[in-house]
């Protein structure tokens, strides 16, 4: 009786023990699940967001204000949000709202291409990066003009940007995005395909992948159009030089130093100026071709004539002397 008494205080002790662990655990579960930070929906229009300084219309941010994954901003029309951050990341279920004249300023990375598309909501406004600016690892679409040092714009799903895109250095635009504006950079490389309607200029080169198509004017020293099937609607001026790939199509004028039409069937349907211009099969400039270096009367004689089509017939090349640039009246 005696062990049997010690046993059960000993097992009384010790469930008393355990209820008091189990009770324990349970409330930590519970101020655990308590303490669970909720969704900030941070809107920048005047009134307090996050631990952003106001001045005027204009929020200070030190570091990226949301820190949740299900975070929100929204930029109202006529507000500035600076970030000083090395790199802005947008998570997938985090939200960026902004409209009319609203401005997002971030002075490292803006990555915004994560955003899934019913996240994002931008109507217009303006984008700015003083590092990468990143868009479209899948289907977005936005209006709004952006700015940075260098970008990457799409990686093959569908991208839609509506809006003035200005780089000072370089610009990779994925596949099966489409520009309606501006677009300018130093080196402007395109994937396949691609649809830009606007002016297009470049301080080093620009290439546009096959099956792709620019409504505007080109400027850049170096420009190549890929075979096949891409198509210019536009002038084009290339200080170095311009290459039509096979089946390549520009209606419009163009002006460069060293022209190579491929083989074959690409055409210029407007006129020619250049140092020289080298046609291969079926190759064409269905207007004049000036050349700079001068010619004699009823020949080519800056032209490598490969095209199969004899000089100054329909199809063949003709060309005169280009004519002198016009002095500048000061």
């Amino acid at each position: 009786n005696k062990f049997l008494s010690m046993y059960r205080r000993e097992r009384t002790g010790v469930l008393a023990v355990l209820a008091r662990l189990c009770g324990w655990c349970i409330l930590m579960v519970g101020c655990l699940a308590g303490t669970t930070a909720a969704a900030a929906d941070l809107v920048f229009n005047g009134g307090t967001a996050g631990n952003c300084s106001l001045s005027s219309k204009t929020y200070t941010c030190n570091g990226f204000p949301l820190t949740n994954d299900t975070d929100t901003m929204t930029i109202a029309n006529g507000y500035t949000v600076i970030v000083n951050s090395s790199g802005v990341n947008f998570d997938y279920n985090q939200s960026l709202a902004m409209s009319g004249s609203a401005t997002l300023n971030v002075s490292g990375n803006l990555n915004i291409g994560n955003i899934k598309p019913s996240n994002l909501a931008i109507t217009g406004g303006n984008l700015i990066s003083g590092g990468t600016f990143t868009i479209g690892a899948q289907a977005q679409s936005i209006t709004a003009n952006i700015s940075a040092v260098t970008m990457n714009l799409g990686s093959g799903s569908t991208l839609s940007i509506t809006g003035n895109i200005s780089a000072s250095g370089n610009v990779t635009v994925g596949s099966h995005a489409t520009i309606i504006g501006a677009l300018a950079g130093a080196a402007i490389t395109t994937n396949s395909p691609v649809v830009i309607k606007g002016n297009v200029s470049a301080t080093s080169s620009f290439t546009l992948a096959s099956g792709s198509s620019v409504t505007g004017n080109i400027v850049a020293p170096t420009v190549s159009l890929l075979a096949s099937q891409s198509t210019v609607n536009g002038n084009i001026t290339a200080r170095t030089s311009l290459r039509l790939g096979d089946k390549v199509n520009v209606t419009g004028d163009v002006s460069t130093g060293s022209l190579l039409l491929d083989s074959s069937n690409a055409i210029i349907d407007g006129n020619a100026t250049v140092d020289q211009a080298t046609l291969n099969w079926a190759g064409r400039v269905t207007k004049m071709i000036y050349c700079t270096g001068g010619t004699t009367s009823g020949q080519c004689d800056c032209v490598t004539n490969n095209s199969g089509f004899p000089v100054n017939t329909d199809q063949g090349p003709h060309c005169a002397v280009a004519p002198a640039a016009t002095p500048i009246d000061h």
